[in-house]
């Protein structure tokens, strides 16, 4: 896996933050590793609840 050129911060449909971790090329094209942020990476302070991430994620199934 390679470190992505620069952080990617994007929020979902579903208003979920997440952060691009890496990155890999395959056959199929690049495969994408995201992390939903708990903790703002700056400052430290919570941003969002787990128990909403998985509410808003098990929404979009």
């Amino acid at each position: 896996m390679t470190a992505p050129p620069q952080s990617l911060f994007r929020v979902e449909e579903n208003d979920v933050l997440y952060l691009t971790v890496g990155y890999a090329q395959t056959e199929q094209g690049t495969a994408w590793f995201d992390q939903a942020l708990i903790f703002c990476p700056f400052c430290g302070s919570q941003i969002q609840d787990r128990e909403k991430i998985r509410r808003k994620s098990s929404s979009q199934a």
